[in-house]
């Protein structure tokens, strides 16, 4: 208690273990969960001091960021549901975490911090059960009266989910690759 906080422990052992498996303790794993946990809280208070009115949220880049996110809201939601914990927080807080990185190496900061305060609101209602500390205090960045944990579930937008973005995206990434794999 005195070395790791709440939600630290608990995104740690959610997200390294399933319920059924053993976990296996690693300092260097606790500190990389660490400086994750600080990305989000980063991202979190830039999203919430952005002004973002005259940002238009509508390239390709933007309709693949938030069909990955609506995505792993649909994905994280029905791991939870089936109690696959570790899978959930993979989902939840991990990979929505480097769909956000990667929009950001392609849309550039300020549009990231942009979209990350479109999805901020569900995305702290996702993860209130594994980081409830954070996510709270995030919650009343955003101005909640309310706790977070007392809000709905948030509800993926199906009509953002684009697959064929998805495709496009995962297609330039490869391409990418192959292009340093061929200059290296």
């Amino acid at each position: 208690a005195e070395k790791y906080s709440a939600d630290l422990f608990r995104l740690y052992v959610a997200g390294a273990a399933n319920l059924d498996t053993v976990l296996d303790w690693r300092e260097k794993d606790v500190a990389t969960t660490l400086e994750s946990l600080r990305r989000f809280v980063a991202l979190a208070e830039h999203a919430v001091e952005a002004k973002c009115a005259e940002t238009p949220m509508n390239a390709e880049i933007d309709k693949w960021l938030f069909s990955r996110f609506n995505k792993l809201v649909a994905e994280a939601t029905e791991s939870l549901e089936k109690m696959e914990v570790r899978d959930y927080v993979q989902k939840a807080f991990y990979q929505v975490l480097a769909a956000v990185e990667h929009y950001r190496e392609r849309a550039g900061e300020e549009k990231a911090v942009c979209a990350v305060k479109a999805i901020l609101d569900k995305w702290i209602k996702l993860l209130n059960p594994v980081i409830p500390h954070v996510t709270e205090e995030v919650g009343e960045w955003l101005g909640y009266t309310k706790p977070v944990s007392a809000s709905a579930w948030p509800e993926p937008d199906y009509a953002a989910v684009d697959e064929e973005v998805e495709v496009l995206e995962n297609a330039v990434v490869e391409l990418v690759k192959d292009v340093k794999n061929v200059l290296n």
